[in-house]
């Protein structure tokens, strides 16, 4: 850590970061109990309501792409302020969206806003650490950002039952409001000595010099596989449970709440294997027997029970990849860190985004469990050659 930092200063910033990191899922889950209601509300079918995750997703990777490299230009305390503040302008926009059409639009702006909080979380933290001290950060942040979408529908579940589908909303622009303030007490960790002095050509063009980068990209691609696993389970779980096997939304966020200790006990289980190289495999390892389990149930059996157990170890799975392919990515990256971290953060919200749609595109257990498998699959053999 920098000199000059106390404890107290140590303190705050690890609650920014926590915070900033959960709030890209929070953006994209906190509403997910409210789906079946809103597409009564709104007068729309499944798949058109489950579209603002995927708008949401798109605006975070769009969003990440053009603030992770900004922030290397201009440093991280403005970024944070201005995207913080395009996200509450979208957010009071989304709450009073006439139809569903306004309404997914403006979630594409949330997600642009939002963007900033998540590419800036593992920025700050490259800047301020470097070797084992950056693993055990970015596990933290793998943590928070694994433990966040399954713990935010748990929040969202009970704001809703008290206030509705804009009460989730107020309830996010308020979140928005506290990193603001946050943001102000916030000490910039990007010197302006450090800050890129270049063309705007030459600091965009940094993502083609980490994109044709091997090690990366094979890093970027498990993260993004487990993201996309995670994302297909947020965006159909809420129709499985409460729709098909007839649980409230409030029995929906606990269940919700009990995964949520899967991939926090895989986040930090992670920390005790001899290499993260080791972790994610074990990590990939996992998540292809459950979803094998997924399949099975759904073709075969349709037991709640199965779906649980399984989804809970598909979950842990995710616990053990999320921050260990995050902090191999971005010590790979470290030549070009707003740019890595960029690439890092869009690649997960894009791949979330292809697979939440196609989750609503018939038997949601069915279709659900086959796209983890495939995402499953392709994890284990990357991992395999780490």
């Amino acid at each position: 850590m920098e000199k000059g930092y106390g404890n107290r200063y140590f303190i705050f910033l690890m609650l920014f970061l926590g915070l900033m990191s959960a709030f890209g899922p929070f953006i994209t889950d906190m509403y997910l109990p409210s789906l079946p209601a809103m597409s009564v509300i709104f007068k729309a079918s499944a798949s058109a309501v489950q579209s603002g995750i995927s708008t949401a997703l798109i605006g975070l990777a769009i969003g990440q792409i053009f603030f992770g490299p900004i922030s290397d230009r201009y440093g991280r305390r403005p970024v944070m302020a201005v995207s913080l503040l395009l996200f509450s302008v979208a957010t009071v926009a989304s709450i009073f969206s006439p139809s569903i059409g306004v309404f997914n639009v403006m979630r594409f702006f949330q997600g642009i806003g939002g963007a900033g909080c998540i590419v800036l979380s593992r920025s700050v933290a490259t800047d301020c650490y470097s070797g084992r001290d950056l693993v055990k950060i970015m596990t933290l942040i793998g943590a928070v950002n694994g433990v966040a979408p399954v713990t935010a529908p748990v929040i969202g579940g009970f704001v809703s039952e008290l206030a509705g589908w804009q009460g989730v909303f107020w309830t996010l622009l308020a979140i928005a409001g506290v990193l603001l303030m946050m943001t102000l007490l916030f000490r910039e960790s990007l010197v302006a000595e450090k800050r890129f002095k270049g063309s705007y050509k030459s600091l965009f063009g940094q993502f083609g010099i980490m994109l044709r980068d091997a090690v990366f990209m094979r890093y970027i691609l498990l993260y993004a596989l487990s993201m996309a696993i995670l994302f297909s389970y947020i965006s159909s779980a809420s129709f499985i449970v409460q729709d098909r096997y007839g649980y409230s939304e409030i029995a929906f966020a606990v269940i919700f709440g009990i995964n949520a200790f899967g991939t926090m006990i895989g986040s930090f289980v992670a920390l005790k294997f001899p290499t993260l190289e080791s972790a994610t495999f074990t990590g990939a390892v996992l998540l292809t027997l459950a979803s094998v389990g997924l399949l099975f149930n759904a073709f075969l059996v349709e037991s709640f029970w199965i779906y649980e157990s399984c989804t809970w170890i598909a979950i842990t799975g995710c616990g053990f990849v999320f921050p260990s392919s995050t902090t191999l990515a971005m010590n790979a990256g470290r030549k070009a860190i707003g740019a890595s971290s960029a690439i890092v953060g869009a690649s997960g919200f894009i791949a979330g985004g292809i697979v939440s749609p196609l989750t609503g595109a018939g038997d949601m257990l069915l279709t659900s469990a086959f796209i983890m498998l495939v995402c499953s699959a392709l994890s284990w053999g990357l991992s395999r050659r780490l």
